[in-house]
């Protein structure tokens, strides 16, 4: 039985791998990770149904509770964000649902 030409095995994969065609996780995950005892927390904002709120997870205890951090201007969904260890922002976004 041979291989689907839509369809690939991990032999393919580990052999794109060696060769560099294949992603690696720090071509997809930071890391080391961002969040360090400097940079604790990240921002969560709009949502699906459309949402205005602005909350800041704290990665340094364990409490599932966002802190509110302010509203948006226009209730939104579907927002875009970007950042570094400096910077963040938000962009985009549909102001109602799809």
């Amino acid at each position: 039985m041979g291989i689907r030409n839509d369809v690939f095995g991990l032999e393919q994969i580990y052999q794109l791998q060696i060769e560099g065609q294949w992603s690696t996780k720090e071509d997809v995950w930071l890391t080391p990770s961002p969040f360090t005892k400097a940079l604790p927390f990240g921002y969560f904002s709009g949502s699906y149904p459309v949402t205005s709120t602005v909350d800041r997870v704290d990665y340094s205890n364990d409490t599932a509770t966002a802190a509110v951090k302010g509203p948006l201007t226009v209730a939104t969904s579907n927002l875009a964000a970007t950042g570094n260890a400096s910077f963040g922002y938000f962009a985009g976004g549909f102001p109602g649902p799809l």
